[in-house]
């Protein structure tokens, strides 16, 4: 069993800021989020 949680992060990159600041979060919780990473 994993000690750590996955949590992907999926949405609108409209949304951009609001991804970095749950991403933010989830990560300082002790869990590993994936998310998108083409905003550029």
């Amino acid at each position: 069993m994993s000690k750590y949680q996955i949590i992907t992060l999926c949405g609108s990159i409209k949304y951009k800021k609001e991804f970095f600041q749950v991403q933010n979060q989830l990560t300082l919780a002790g869990n590993i989020v994936l998310m998108p990473c083409f905003f550029y």
